[in-house]
């Protein structure tokens, strides 16, 4: 996360939070997941 600026919350789920954020070096924008750490394994699950 240190290669980007977080700017506000644009949504949250059951098990995660998503971010706007932008790129320091540049000017493109993003939509970061920050995932609970307590909660990883079940992402893990739904996801495979």
């Amino acid at each position: 996360m240190n290669h980007y600026h977080i700017y506000e919350v644009i949504g949250r789920g059951k098990y995660s939070t998503v971010y706007k954020g932008r790129k320091k070096k540049t000017i493109e924008y993003f939509a970061i997941k920050s995932v609970d750490k307590s909660q990883r394994h079940k992402v893990l699950q739904e996801v495979t």
